[in-house]
């Protein structure tokens, strides 16, 4: 069947027009600039600087100001010579040895559960309030965990996660896929093809064991299932698995993350949890990776006497 001229044309219109609108879309992520002010006097001139600036997002947290601006905005302030802090990459997302900004990775699509619901990732732009955690509930989303990067992971189908991106303080959302879940390294523990001493650490959508049995289908050994924590939200089960089973592991919906555990009890450190934690330097030096995110946040040390 021969191709209508306008058809082609117009095909190719919104393929330019997409185009542009892709990059346009990028330049703004790339220009997104945080900053922190805590002096009052600075915070108040600030204002007076920025009436007339793009600010993509502001919020004052008492002991000081946060603002997301552009960059024609932030460098407004620089040249009036205010005291401010620019924080550096605010907005990447940081676990095992996953480093990410959710608005310049493509990401997949989660495996939902059977209610159409999975992991998903919501960031903020800034520190959290009590209060936005709960707008998040009330949109009938579970709050699961933190992530540096001002991340939470949530436990919502589609529509939620959608509805979430109308909240002011909602940078961007993303599905927690099955590739970011498993340890590096992980396979590279087996004995002849088996594992032994994965522990599964997953959510609790409504039955553990029926989760767990799900484990069993896969033809894993489940050797034991117990709460993580005391409100039973999250739970580990410890099993011993063929390396080839990993991936379908991690495509059970409700799988937070795979990780070896030693079949000796070990006392643990602050080196050797930075380490499975994967903050590693250049070295491959161990560091907490929390120092810069307790200053983001005003835990500075100022004002300690003791």
């Amino acid at each position: 069947m021969p191709l209508i001229a306008g058809t082609t044309f117009d095909l190719f219109r919104f393929l330019l027009l997409t185009m542009l609108c892709l990059a346009l879309a990028s330049i703004a992520v790339a220009d997104e600039r945080v900053i922190r002010i805590t002096d009052s006097e600075a915070r108040q001139q600030a204002e007076r600087v920025l009436v007339e600036s793009q600010v993509v997002y502001q919020r004052d947290y008492g002991s000081y100001r946060w603002l997301v601006l552009d960059d024609a905005a932030a460098s407004s302030l620089v040249a009036a010579k205010l005291e401010h802090e620019q924080i550096d990459n605010p907005f990447l997302i940081r676990f095992q040895n996953h480093r990410f900004d959710p608005l310049k990775r493509k990401s997949g699509s989660a495996i939902e559960s059977a209610d159409g619901k999975a992991l998903r990732l919501i960031q903020l732009y800034g520190p959290a309030l009590a209060s936005d955690l709960s707008a998040l509930q009330l949109q009938d989303i579970d709050v699961i965990q933190f992530y540096p990067g001002f991340a939470y992971l949530v436990w919502a189908d589609q529509q939620a996660l959608n509805n979430s991106r109308s909240l002011s303080f909602v940078r961007a959302t993303t599905d927690f896929v099955s590739d970011l879940k498993a340890q590096p390294g992980l396979e590279r523990r087996s004995e002849r093809g088996v594992i032994e001493n994965i522990n599964v650490h997953f959510y609790n959508s409504g039955s553990p064991q029926a989760i767990a049995n799900r484990f069993h289908d896969l033809g894993v050994t489940v050797l034991d299932v117990t709460p993580a924590q005391p409100d039973q939200k999250l739970w580990n089960a410890v099993i011993s698995a063929d390396v080839q089973s990993l991936k379908a592991l991690a495509d059970v919906p409700e799988v937070i993350a795979l990780t070896y555990l030693s079949p000796e009890p070990q006392l643990e450190d602050e080196s050797a949890t930075q380490v499975l934690a994967g903050n590693l330097d250049m070295n491959n030096d161990p560091f907490p990776g929390y120092p810069s995110w307790l200053g983001q946040v005003g835990l500075d040390g100022n004002g300690v006497i003791w």
